[in-house]
């Protein structure tokens, strides 16, 4: 196993990965020690009961990107996220405790340009009036992930978006026609969805 200490011998290390048993709290404070570092990535599968304090995270205010994969990952963590006033992208993938009711919390974080919620079941559409906050954002992606028509109703209203992917969600032609009004958009993905030729035909504005 890799001692954490070897961090403190790259001071301008700028991008960081972490795995499994290294997503604790002893290398997020060796992490937040870098003062280049602007790309953090958190990944385990490994099962504990004492998940990673992403309040540590808070000491590194440069951070841009951020990425967390894995059930550690909890709504309440997501909320320590808004003492970082430059993240620019989060993503999130297979987080099964991650819902909709984090977006709030997230409102703070005025430079979110990229959120990214990938194969998240427990991300649904209660809470989406919540993305009507994140309206500077100009990447939305999700992927495997339970949302509908009444998420794509909120999201529809994001002006600035110029991407947005929903492959594998339940988005039927209904959303599909709610999206004709984002006119920045140049890329969509409805794969997967259960949108239909009816639904294909009224983003013909988008072209």
């Amino acid at each position: 196993e890799v001692d954490r200490e070897v961090i403190r011998a790259f001071p301008d290390l700028r991008m960081l990965w972490l795995r499994d048993q290294q997503v604790n709290d002893d290398w997020l404070r060796e992490a937040v020690n870098l003062p280049q570092l602007r790309v953090l990535d958190l990944s385990s599968d490994l099962k504990t009961s004492s998940p990673a304090n992403l309040a540590i995270l808070s000491q590194s205010p440069q951070l841009v990107v951020l990425g967390l994969s894995g059930d550690w990952v909890r709504d309440e963590s997501l909320a320590d996220l808004r003492e970082l006033p430059r993240l620019k992208s989060l993503n999130i993938f297979s987080a099964r405790h991650v819902t909709s009711d984090v977006l709030p919390s997230l409102k703070n974080l005025h430079k979110l340009e990229l959120l990214s919620i990938l194969k998240s079941p427990g991300f649904t559409d209660k809470g989406a009036a919540g993305f009507a906050a994140l309206s500077q954002l100009r990447v939305l992606r999700f992927i495997g992930t339970p949302v509908g028509d009444p998420t794509v109703s909120v999201i529809a209203r994001l002006e600035r978006l110029e991407m947005l992917d929903l492959s594998g969600t339940k988005v039927t032609d209904e959303g599909a026609r709610e999206l004709s009004s984002l006119q920045r958009l140049r890329y969509l993905d409805l794969s997967s969805t259960r949108v239909g030729d009816e639904g294909v035909q009224s983003l013909a504005s988008l072209q």
